[in-house]
């Protein structure tokens, strides 16, 4: 468990970790934040679908995105798993190797495309079906999981996100000293827990 934090602590995520931290504190401190930025752009994911349906032609050619989320709050899980995976995958390459946009936009197809075909594949496993989206009226499509044109396009809200949104949502949860990382983890992690009991018994 020792050596995880550590690694944990050494990843480049440039969360602004003091070098004063021990490896427990820093590493724990980095999963809260994780998390943090997990709920958010789940959040605002659930919010981006519904805009993207009702302006793109996806509506018309078997895409359908479902607002009522089975959950009390509405969060679209492949986008915060997405985030976490650009974060702590992609962000580290960029500082460490200054890889080229390029680069990066092909690297978030192969990560956005395994989320998503991922996602898809269990919640037809735990569900029968995917009840929230569906390609298989679009070319180039794998079991109507994931399809070129998908792909495609989270790459490039991927590519957004890291160059754009995440230096300036990092650089806002980087000013929160520990008492209100603290308060905002458990805030967001006891809705998600609820969140998540009321979808077992509903």
């Amino acid at each position: 468990m020792n050596n995880f934090l550590i690694k944990l602590k050494n990843i480049k995520l440039d969360f602004g970790e003091s070098t004063a931290e021990s490896n427990k504190v820093a590493s724990l401190n980095i999963i809260k934040k994780l998390f943090i930025f997990y709920w958010i752009f789940a959040l605002l994911g659930h919010y981006a679908e519904i805009i993207w349906s009702k302006f793109h032609h996806f509506i018309d050619n078997g895409y359908i995105w479902h607002p009522n989320m089975p959950t009390i709050v509405p969060l679209a899980s492949p986008y915060g798993i997405g985030a976490v995976a650009i974060i702590v995958i992609i962000w580290p390459l960029v500082k460490k190797y200054k890889i080229k946009p390029l680069t990066v936009f092909v690297l978030n197809i192969i990560i956005t495309g395994l989320i998503e075909y991922f996602c898809a594949l269990y919640v037809v496993m735990a569900y029968g079906s995917n009840l929230f989206w569906d390609y298989s009226n679009q070319r180039f499509n794998i079991h109507g999981y994931v399809s070129l044109e998908s792909v495609l396009v989270f790459s490039i809200a991927a590519t957004l996100f890291l160059y754009l949104f995440y230096p300036v949502c990092n650089k806002a949860i980087k000013r929160l000293d520990q008492q209100q990382l603290n308060i905002l983890f458990w805030i967001l992690f006891t809705i998600h827990a609820i969140d998540l009991l009321y979808l077992a018994i509903k």
